[in-house]
């Protein structure tokens, strides 16, 4: 399909993928799997988006699968012992477990050894390895299983889920190299869950190179086994909702009573991916959305279990019922919750896959925003999950009826960026501040990072219908996703990247101390053309008020002079300067046009809208700004359609201006 490029700075950008042969950053051929044995020069790696991620062994620990027939839960300890190893985590409902290779007594042999004795024994189904992440992080584990994406064989124009995709191949490879399809989902259609058990694969990375090397899928995930978990701590309660009123320090709050005059959050979903909240509590459930998942069973409802916590204390800093005479009022106390819970355990195989069905469930039932308060913290050494973010890129792009749902993740407790918060631009990173306006000392901070909000002492509920205090990022995250929930429920016509840029662009430059503490220096804007923002607290701590006020602002055009918006050509065949109408069929891949505000100031600001005529399968987009200047990226349309182009334009936070231009794309 053709693209047209709209674009006012002569921008282009070219990207270059092979995809005969599989080659290394270098450019020389890697080793490659012949009929699942790996050659012995070959160091262990995998694939991610087309780049080979070379990996190291982690020499202490190793993850053991036992035949079930044999071993249980009677003679799990007898076996550990006879075999010379000591079991770091329970048998599994899988015959898996976590074990330190042994290396005293008759056992004092070097890894490879220590691992070909276990792996001689007839008890003992397969022998996984551990690997090195840096950071000081723990080594992450394999298990017997691994992922593939199949390849899409429709016109990418079909919506995600009715698209028919080469489940063919997937049987065929399967057969001829002695692996198991587990299962397929639903709601993931292009991913499969596989099993090495019965092969003669060694390690399910080698299996999930072998399985991409044949050229027959799009992508592969080894389910690395991330520990994620809450990111949170539980402390003592603290009778005070400073993070939406702090009256001990007037203006490091999230300044959230002007926007409820505004926006309550009504009729927003807000999906709760975490610990399943109480059904039952007093504060929650009258708001629970009718809608909920099982995110480890792949099962309705979603799942409570009264000692879990962490989800029932997230769920209520971001929407416990307000103005009910009860307890405490969540920041978008109008919205609706949809559960879907699990647990975040530490030792589970196929932990990356089912948050990946839990997010994909969530924007295919309506949510508005995903809110994630967890990761893998400690950070990561080039280890990614490709379901999971496959599931999280689903989310941005489809939700919503494609203009995306809002995704929102903990930035972590460890310093530095939780995985996945730094995965995609598009995710909005939170971090966590003090009721002083200081970073927690705790909180991740990075590049990635997006914005904070209050995380400290944070009063909400558990389970039970009781109070409760938070402390950890787990409570900031739950904070913006209440504020994007106020968002929509006053625009919902915004993108998830309008979203995200509303917030970052209103967000409150703290820098308490004196001298200031946070220097803001600026990074690029999705919609405008730059923003302060600071490593350590991104944009500022996130302010309701502003942000809802903003988006209001955006909901109609302003009662002021359009003035109208000078188009020039720079190239590309049209045929005069100043044309409304585009012909796709003469174009080339792209043209460029300079689209130039009539009011072109340093001190102003300037946000950017694409907009069309209905078109299901028709999305022009916005690709970036650069001061008065757009990137708009134009698929060619399936009929002759409008395309609406805005640019709001801000003296501070004044809105002066609302140039425009329309234009008539066709087909042909």
């Amino acid at each position: 399909m053709k693209r047209i490029t709209i674009l006012i700075w002569p921008i282009l950008l070219f990207v270059l993928l092979g995809c005969a042969d599989i080659m290394d950053p270098s450019g020389a051929a890697n080793d490659i799997l012949v009929g699942g044995t790996k050659s012995p020069a070959s160091d262990y790696y995998y694939w991610y988006e087309g780049r080979r991620i070379d990996l190291i062994v982690n020499e202490d620990y190793v993850n053991i699968l036992v035949d079930t027939n044999i071993v249980n839960k009677s003679n799990f300890s007898e076996l550990c012992s006879e075999m010379g190893v000591e079991a770091k985590t329970d048998l599994d409902s899988y015959g898996l477990f976590k074990a330190m290779v042994s290396k005293e007594g008759d056992h004092n042999l070097d890894y490879q050894k220590s691992v070909d004795v276990l792996r001689a024994d007839s008890r003992i189904l397969k022998v996984l390895p551990y690997f090195e992440r840096g950071h000081g992080a723990e080594p992450i584990g394999t298990s017997h299983f691994f992922y593939v994406q199949l390849k899409n064989l429709s016109n990418e124009d079909t919506p995600y889920l009715e698209r028919e995709y080469d489940v063919e191949s997937l049987q065929e490879e399967s057969e001829r190299l002695g692996t198991s399809i587990v299962k397929g989902f639903s709601n993931m259609p292009d991913w499969y869950i596989m099993s090495i058990e019965g092969s003669e694969f060694k390690t399910a990375v080698d299996a999930a190179n072998c399985f991409l090397e044949t050229g027959r899928f799009e992508a592969i995930d080894p389910a690395f086994m991330f520990n994620f978990r809450p990111s949170a701590t539980n402390d003592p309660n603290f009778y005070q909702q400073w993070g939406l009123k702090n009256t001990t320090n007037p203006g490091y709050d999230i300044n959230v009573e002007g926007a409820w005059s505004i926006s309550t959050g009504s009729g927003i979903n807000i999906a709760i991916v975490d610990q399943g909240p109480d059904p039952t509590h007093s504060d929650l459930e009258s708001h629970y959305s009718s809608l909920s998942y099982n995110a480890q069973t792949n099962t309705v409802p979603a799942n409570y279990v009264n000692y879990y916590y962490h989800g029932t204390q997230v769920a209520g800093i971001a929407a416990a019922v307000g103005n009910n005479g009860n307890q405490i009022a969540g920041v978008a106390y109008d919205s609706w919750i949809m559960r879907v819970s699990h647990d975040l355990d530490f030792f589970n195989p196929l932990a990356s896959s089912q948050l990946a069905y839990g997010i994909n469930w969530a924007w295919i039932n309506n949510a508005d925003v995903i809110n994630n308060s967890w990761g893998d913290q400690g950070g990561f050494f080039d280890i990614y999950s490709s379901i999971l973010e496959s599931a999280i890129a689903n989310a941005l792009d489809y939700g919503r009826s494609n203009r995306g749902s809002v995704v929102v993740f903990a930035s972590g407790n460890y310093g530095i960026m939780d995985y996945p918060a730094n995965s995609d631009d598009r995710i909005i990173a939170v971090g966590s501040v003090g009721p002083g306006g200081y970073r927690s000392s705790f909180s991740g901070y990075g590049p990635e990072l997006d914005v904070v909000a209050p995380g400290e002492q944070i009063l909400t509920l558990k389970p039970g219908s009781q109070l409760d205090t938070l402390t950890g990022t787990s409570a900031a995250a739950p904070h913006v996703s209440g504020v994007a929930a106020l968002i929509l429920a006053v625009n919902p016509y915004l993108s998830n990247d309008e979203v995200a840029g509303i917030i970052q662009f209103t967000a409150n430059k703290i820098s308490p101390g004196s001298p200031s503490t946070y220097t803001y220096g600026t990074r690029s804007n999705y919609m405008f053309s730059e923003e302060t923002w600071n490593q350590e607290v991104g944009c500022g701590l996130v302010d309701a008020t502003a942000a809802v006020s903003f988006a209001q602002a955006l909901s109609t055009i302003p009662s002021i002079n359009d003035t109208g918006m000078d188009v020039e050509l720079l190239s590309g065949p049209i045929a005069d300067h100043h044309s409304a109408t585009i012909n796709g069929g003469y174009f080339p891949e792209s043209a460029d046009i300079l689209l130039m505000p009539p009011l072109i100031n340093s001190a102003y600001s300037y946000y950017w809208r694409v907009s069309t005529a209905s078109y299901p399968n028709w999305h022009p987009s916005l690709q970036y700004t650069y001061g008065s200047h757009a990137v708009v990226s134009i698929p060619q349309p399936p009929s002759s359609s409008t395309l609406y182009i805005q640019c709001f334009v801000f003296n501070g936070s004044t809105l002066v201006d609302v140039p425009s231009f329309t234009f008539t794309v066709n087909p042909y």
